[in-house]
């Protein structure tokens, strides 16, 4: 039995960005495909924070 993260169903990758304009980007990613797992939105410590999944 295959014990890859993909053959358990998922990836074990993050990737935290720091963007100028988090907002525009967000909107490139859903228009090329990505799944939203996390809607974009504020948290409390002052950054924009989504989460994506692959299209």
């Amino acid at each position: 039995m295959s014990r890859t993260p993909m053959a358990l169903g998922g990836s074990a990758v993050t990737i935290h960005l720091d963007l100028p304009d988090v907002d525009a980007t967000w909107k490139r990613a859903l228009a090329v495909g990505a799944t939203v797992e996390l809607p974009l939105g504020d948290m409390f410590w002052g950054a924009g924070m989504a989460q994506a999944g692959a299209a």
